[in-house]
């Protein structure tokens, strides 16, 4: 957990990972793409579409809010 943009922004950028969360563990961002990095993912080099596998896009779902949120477990 943290409040400083700039220690969460470093760690999004030199963290290797396909999706990553900043202060809201857990939840998800159906829009957002998903699939690993390096050798996590699979089958993604076949057709046409299959060129955009050898890019590596990175999801990054921050929290600027740090108030509990309603629907998540009362900790």
């Amino acid at each position: 957990r943290t409040n400083d943009p700039r220690l969460a922004k470093r760690f999004f950028e030199e963290v290797r990972a396909g999706t990553i969360w900043i202060n809201d563990p857990l939840t998800d961002n159906y829009g957002g793409p998903f699939g690993g990095m390096k050798m996590s993912g699979n089958a993604r080099e076949l057709g046409e579409e299959g060129l955009e596998s050898f890019l590596e896009t990175k999801h990054v779902h921050w929290d600027f809010d740090d108030s509990p949120k309603e629907w998540w477990y009362p900790y």
